[in-house]
């Protein structure tokens, strides 16, 4: 490993939401689910990814994609702290990035990257380095011309803008600070974008609706009447390709940006029949890739998604609406079992529908908490899911817990700020209304809205000095079990 342990990170990290302040005003990633930092500097990190299973995984996509004609590529956006090291707020050795390992099946960009290249207050590259590198994708998927061929092309077809980016790291669920001078100066930072000089089209409306999104992600489908080649291009990428999609705009007569968390979807690329795939990935997201073996006949399994819609409770029956989709968010044939204290209650067959309805009788189950599970079986192209939950049986009816976060209370200019989360057992935003007191005293009625962090502000001039109890209280509903939290606070 090229860096060594200067710093306890976590020490360092801690009380951070995601956002670190590093030197000339850049700000950095913490606490994201690959440790990016601590992938690079931290010789005690520990990685998850078998780096012989992915180049297995990335030789059988180019196999796979040789045998149709198609020329495929893996490129990698070196990660901010590596080519920002400078920046950072305390002195590192060299990084260890594992992409040095796996140059024979991933093209590293890093060479192609500058300071100025980073969005000062946002993990994305700017969209004048996305140009940067499409154009060096291009080159590198089509070397028979020369890297100037494809910089004057492209070049030509774009017109520059200049827009307003609110960076995703000084938004207020990711900033770790006051929102001080320096958030007041950055909350809108300007910056150069680009769109081509000619018109395309968004032919989203052709896409079979298995193809639209991805989870939440919809799938963009573009088509360029007046584009540099006649050639087409699947784009495998996630929100790193936002900006590189207009050079391969400008190339490509259609492009699919898809939205892909490494499944390589098989049934996408026989539909489209694509002249080029690119892969695109940051480099921080090599350490949980799927490494799937892509072969004729074979498929990466997606997760499902349930979701409830509606929960109420009628003369001692629970009834759910639920949504079950796959995660293009597509209906889905399976069966589902629900369980309460892991004794079999019911069993549903799950016929291509989205919406269900679950109805289940608790007349026999006692006044206390029970464990509660629906679990649906996989298929073909699903996985198995399962969600639990410990609901509250009350006379005729379950109900859901409440759990209540006082996340920050503090005393300011005869203020109260409080910043408090509500979710339900499933960990969902809460759709109820609250009430907050002092000293027993009600301040406020407050409206849940199914958010999930509410910042408030109480006047609390007429408090003596000392000692005073905050009270937040959440009604028993059809839906909700009764819930009080209470918090000391001094004047």
């Amino acid at each position: 490993m090229g860096g060594i342990i200067i710093i306890n990170f976590d020490k360092e990290f801690d009380n951070l939401k995601r956002s670190l302040k590093g030197k000339n005003d850049y700000l950095f990633l913490v606490h994201d689910s690959n440790d990016e930092i601590k992938q690079h500097y931290d010789s005690n990190f520990k990685f998850s990814v078998d780096l012989d299973k992915f180049r297995e995984s990335q030789l059988s996509k180019q196999e796979y994609c040789n045998m149709r004609n198609i020329n495929y590529k893996l490129f990698v956006i070196p990660d901010r702290s590596v080519v920002l090291k400078n920046h950072l707020p305390f002195d590192v050795g060299e990084p260890y990035r594992m992409v040095d390992e796996l140059s024979d099946v991933a093209i590293d960009l890093l060479p192609l990257f500058y300071d100025v290249d980073y969005i000062p207050t946002d993990t994305h590259i700017t969209p004048l380095a996305a140009i940067k590198c499409g154009i060096y994708m291009l080159y590198m998927l089509h070397s028979e011309k020369p890297l100037n061929y494809y910089a004057n092309l492209i070049w030509s077809s774009v017109i520059l803008e200049l827009s307003e980016l609110k960076g995703d790291l000084i938004s207020p669920s990711n900033w770790s600070y006051d929102f001080d001078e320096y958030y007041k100066k950055y909350v809108q930072y300007q910056l150069f974008g680009a769109d081509l000089k000619h018109s395309y089209s968004e032919v989203n409306n052709e896409l079979p609706p298995e193809f639209k999104k991805v989870g939440k992600r919809k799938t963009f489908y573009y088509r360029n009447e007046n584009s540099i080649s006649d050639k087409t291009c699947l784009f495998f990428t996630a929100s790193s390709g936002i900006y590189g999609k207009i050079p391969l705009i400008a190339y490509y007569r259609e492009i699919i940006y898809y939205w892909d968390h490494w499944y390589f979807n098989q049934d996408l690329i026989d539909w489209f029949k694509p002249d080029d795939i690119i892969e695109l990935r940051v480099e921080r997201f090599l350490e949980n890739p799927l490494c799937p073996i892509v072969k004729e006949g074979y498929y990466v399994k997606i997760p499902l998604n349930m979701e409830i819609i509606n929960y109420k409770n009628e003369d001692n029956t629970l009834i759910i609406s639920v949504d079950i989709k796959d995660y293009h968010m597509m209906p889905i044939t399976t069966q589902c079992s629900i369980f309460v204290d892991n004794k079999l209650l019911k069993r549903y067959d799950i016929c291509n529908k989205i919406r269900n309805i679950f109805e289940i009788d608790v007349s026999t189950l006692e006044n206390k908490m029970h464990s509660f599970r629906i679990s649906f079986e996989s298929t073909d192209k699903t996985l198995s899911h399962e969600f639990n939950a410990n609901l509250i049986k009350i006379d005729s009816g379950l109900y859901m817990p409440i759990y209540i976060n006082i996340q920050k209370l503090n005393v300011s200019d005869n203020k109260l700020n409080l910043k408090v989360s509500f979710a339900d057992y499933s960990m969902t935003a809460v759709d109820s209304n609250c009430y907050f007191s002092i000293d027993d005293k009600n301040v406020c009625i407050h409206e849940l809205d199914k958010k999930f962090n509410h910042n408030l502000t109480f006047d609390i001039n007429d408090l003596t000095k000392g000692k005073h109890k905050l009270s937040i209280h959440i009604p028993q509903s059809n839906k909700y079990n009764e819930t009080n939290k209470e918090k000391e606070f001094e004047i």
